[in-house]
């Protein structure tokens, strides 16, 4: 059986798979689609900037290679306790640029709820599952 870095044995692989997936998802459609891309997110007065587009989608690259890397089979719960806490930032930082865009009037509104709700549920989900307490915590 090969096996992947992908694991969705637990909750807490789950969430970091999870992480990879959507990120480099995103990533490709950023890097493979870019004039879609600016027209389902943005407005019509917000000019298209490609290489703004690149650089996203490579920090999103990257976030995806990092949660791939860690294969969760191999964190301990602690180590898997900082991948979380990570993945939980980042989401919570790109919830916050989408509504500040939002709220200047560039990011198209349905798309921006329907994106931070999806990703503000995958932050509140890592930083729940990050910040929890073990029986293992408390000895």
């Amino acid at each position: 059986m090969v096996k992947t870095p992908l694991s969705f044995e637990d909750i807490d692989s789950s969430l970091i798979s999870l992480a990879g997936l959507t990120n480099a998802a995103y990533s490709a459609q950023m890097f493979l689609l870019p004039k879609q891309q600016h027209k389902l997110y943005y407005e019509d007065h917000v000019n298209e900037c490609p290489q703004w587009q690149q650089w996203w989608a490579t920090g999103l690259a990257t976030n995806a290679v990092s949660a791939f890397s860690f294969n969760p089979r191999n964190l301990t719960k602690a180590q898997k306790k900082t991948v979380l806490k990570a993945c939980g930032t980042n989401y919570a930082i790109a919830s916050g640029i989408i509504a500040k865009q939002m709220a200047d009037g560039d990011f198209k509104k349905p798309i921006g709820f329907a994106t931070i709700g999806f990703i503000g549920l995958q932050s509140v989900a890592c930083f729940a599952r990050a910040f929890r307490k073990d029986d293992e915590d408390e000895k």
